[in-house]
């Protein structure tokens, strides 16, 4: 069975402890609203203790019935980036929603602005001519 040296998982472990402090840093610092941190977070959570616990690492090569390590990396990164993707389209749909209605809102609240104004200066005017 294939499987990371210690090294290798002491270097990939670091590495993701290091990019799950920035994530968190990024999310106290309000450049990264925590519903769009969320899955980045859960997913280094899961790949430090998949890499720190060799036990976790050899069941899942078991269960998934593959013996080489980035074999299964690679099937598991597709799964990731499927849901991302899939996670990214509910957003923009809804995101399309919300400026959809805004956009018709806003045009409603000319249309009655305008019709507001119109009304003013014809009061104005007729205001206006009475004292004439």
């Amino acid at each position: 069975m294939e499987f990371l040296s210690t090294y290798d998982r002491i270097i990939g472990t670091a590495l993701f402890i290091i990019l799950f402090l920035y994530t968190v840093n990024l999310l106290r610092t309000n450049k990264l609203s925590a519903d769009l941190a969320v899955s980045w977070i859960m997913t280094e959570v899961a790949l430090i203790i998949l890499l720190g616990v060799r036990q976790l690492s050899l069941w899942i090569f078991q269960l998934v019935g593959e013996t080489h390590f980035y074999s299964i990396v690679l099937f598991f990164v597709i799964g990731w980036v499927i849901m991302l993707m899939l996670d990214t389209l509910v957003r923009i749909s809804k995101v399309t929603n919300r400026t959809r209605a805004i956009a018709q809102e806003h045009a409603l609240l000319a249309e009655k602005m305008e019709r507001l104004e119109k009304t003013i200066e014809t009061l104005g005017n007729s205001k206006n001519s009475r004292h004439i």
